[in-house]
């Protein structure tokens, strides 16, 4: 049962169940049966109770009815609970049997009406939820891409230093292209282009290393084949 149609009962389903409890209910001591059995707390119903044992001639099934949900509704959400239970057991009623004959008609009529409003209003409270939800997701899409942009920022930044810091140090040619292949491999995977590892070709007749290959760099369908740090050539797998 939606929370929205609980807390407070509307004036439109407020009157319906002033006027279906009663029908559902033979006897004064049934109306005030059926909200005790609810869980209505007894301070709600103890004077109704009194007039009753006293004067039952001066109440009837209307007035319990509209005195014990107006005191239902005047208390917010501390008989939510309540409120919820009195809703549930109307709109789930379906012995018409044990109403008086002449009113099961009326009886039948009031609990379809109270089901319809119940149903629209959940209804429009799912609709409320998806749209809250897909808020939700769009704010947590939102903060997922600033995180991954500035995640992506510090890594450009850490590949920059990398390469800034080749300059003015005490490093050997073969030092200075390692480390240069490696901040050149991170930068490239920092903008998800795709890099192989580093190989090399050796002579058949034992001469030993005849080719080094740094890498190999996808970009648009195209093989780059990097060497010492530099793009020496390109070929194109087409299919």
């Amino acid at each position: 049962m939606t929370a929205d149609i609980t807390f407070h009962y509307p004036p439109e389903l407020f009157n319906l169940l002033v006027d279906a409890i009663p029908v559902l209910n033979k006897s004064k001591r049934d109306v005030l049966l059926f909200f005790q059995g609810a869980g209505v707390p007894a301070d709600v119903t103890n004077d109704l109770e009194q007039r009753l044992q006293t004067e039952a001639k001066s109440i009837g099934k209307h007035e319990i009815a509209r005195a014990v949900l107006e005191r239902l509704n005047k208390r917010g959400e501390g008989s939510l609970r309540e409120r919820r239970e009195v809703l549930r057991r109307v709109v789930e009623f379906t012995n018409f049997d044990a109403c008086w004959q002449d009113d099961q008609m009326k009886a039948k009529g009031f609990v379809a009406s109270i089901r319809e409003i119940v149903d629209q209003k959940d209804a429009f409270t799912r609709m409320n939820q998806a749209r809250e939800e897909e808020r939700r997701a769009r704010l947590a899409g939102a903060e997922q891409e600033k995180r991954a942009k500035l995640e992506r920022a510090k890594k450009i930044d850490a590949a920059k230093q990398e390469l800034y810091a080749l300059f003015g140090t005490a490093l050997t040619p073969q030092q200075r292209g390692k480390k240069l292949e490696a901040a050149l491999n991170n930068l490239f995977a920092v903008y998800d282009i795709s890099i192989s590892e580093a190989f090399h070709l050796v002579g058949d007749s034992g001469e030993g290393v005849v080719e080094q290959v740094d890498g190999v760099i996808e970009l648009k369908g195209a093989f780059y084949f990097r060497c010492c740090g530099l793009t020496l050539a390109r070929r194109h797998f087409a299919g």
